[in-house]
């Protein structure tokens, strides 16, 4: 965990910038020691780190990670105790040891995971990582799947009490969900378009991560760094934009003039890269990356001698025929994914309901960025 305490943004119009980025630095914190939390293997009554270890990690001061900690305490992620400590209150259950002798068999969480609406297979890859972290031996008490396809009549889960995870919902059964979640139905929904009211939604922060890929390929010596982005209907493709107008404005660095290619609901507008005076891009959905691979050759260059790609979307460890290479990817990690719904599920609480959290992002360096060379 580290908190960069330059990551603050700018103060909005009427606030004081101190304020904004003290808030902004505030809610960096608590997230980093919630997602520690969350999947960090801590069980309920074991003691945490203080508040001098974690500023000494997070490299904040004491009084911003007071402030974050009473706020989880308030949660009831934590409890505060003079003499003793930070002590875990109940982010993942314990599980139970048997005795010796016993024959009795642990009961399994029963879990409803609907598949997404997706026809490509890199989206596919993401549900098989989720769905074999989901059932890992690794988390205890461990779930009895019960596998649905997206376009499953919602009415056969309707009755149910089992709670049931929903990858990138269907749009046309918004409504349906959410008077299953009126109803007190425990629901949990990954990417949806936008946050959806009664349920815990789960989001990889591509704000975050499109910010932090911009800054790093700038370091790397790339002069213009450009994003590929798909429909702003979708909320992540909304933060992922944010995100590089973010960087560029913590940089004090103007947008490069071709910086931006946004896919159009109609899709009418062209994708065409500018790779000759754009060197790196972030490519925010799977099929953007062959667009840039394609103008790359038309142009006469290579990736990533000439031109950098980052993926948002993992197509796995293998050699893209399009690209020429492994693509890196800065994607949401499955087994973090599994770890937040495990606990979300086993300790369920209602005033989580319409929350939106954020999945921890792993980068993975393969061969599709390397600094620039001179041209």
């Amino acid at each position: 965990m580290f908190i960069d305490e330059s990551k603050t943004l700018r103060a909005m119009p009427g606030q004081s910038r101190k304020g904004a980025q003290s808030n902004m630095l505030y809610l960096r914190v608590r997230e980093s020691i919630l997602r520690d939390l969350i999947t960090g293997n801590y069980v309920s009554g074991q003691k945490y780190l203080t508040e001098t270890e974690l500023a000494q990690k997070l490299k904040v001061c004491r009084n911003t990670v007071r402030k974050a900690v009473s706020g989880l305490e308030r949660e009831g992620y934590l409890s505060r105790h003079r003499r003793v400590g930070t002590i875990v209150r109940s982010p993942r259950p314990a599980a139970k040891a048997p005795t010796e002798g016993s024959t009795e068999v642990a009961t399994r969480q029963r879990l409803i995971l609907v598949l997404p609406k997706w026809n490509d297979s890199v989206e596919g890859f993401y549900t098989g990582k989720l769905l074999q972290a989901i059932s890992s031996p690794q988390l205890e008490p461990r779930f009895s799947l019960e596998v649905r396809h997206y376009n499953d009549p919602v009415r056969k889960i309707e009755t149910e009490d089992t709670p049931v995870v929903i990858i990138d919902p269907d749009i046309a059964f918004y409504w349906d969900l959410l008077e299953m979640a009126k109803a007190g139905r425990r629901i949990i929904v990954i990417e949806p378009r936008q946050p959806m009211h009664g349920m815990v939604n789960l989001y990889s922060d591509k704000r975050g991560v499109v910010c932090d890929a911009v800054k790093k390929l700038y370091q790397m010596g790339h002069q213009a760094v450009g994003i590929i982005n798909h429909c702003l209907n979708h909320l992540d493709f909304e933060r992922a934009l944010l995100g590089y107008i973010d960087a560029h404005r913590e940089l004090d660095r103007p947008i490069p003039t071709h910086g931006i290619l946004q896919m159009s609901a109609s899709g009418s507008a062209p994708m065409v890269p500018d790779v000759r005076s754009v060197s790196a891009w972030i490519c925010t959905f799977l099929g953007s990356f062959n667009y840039v691979a394609q103008q790359a050759r038309q142009e006469g260059l290579s990736i990533p001698d000439d031109v950098s790609l980052l993926s948002l979307d993992d197509p796995g460890d293998v050699v893209v025929a399009s690209v020429g290479c492994k693509v890196s990817v800065a994607a949401s990690d499955p087994a973090a994914a599994a770890a937040m719904i495990h606990n979300y599920v086993n300790d369920w609480r209602d005033d989580r309901r319409g929350t939106m959290t954020y999945i921890p992002t792993v980068w993975i360096d393969r061969e599709s960025i390397r600094p620039p060379r001179p041209r």
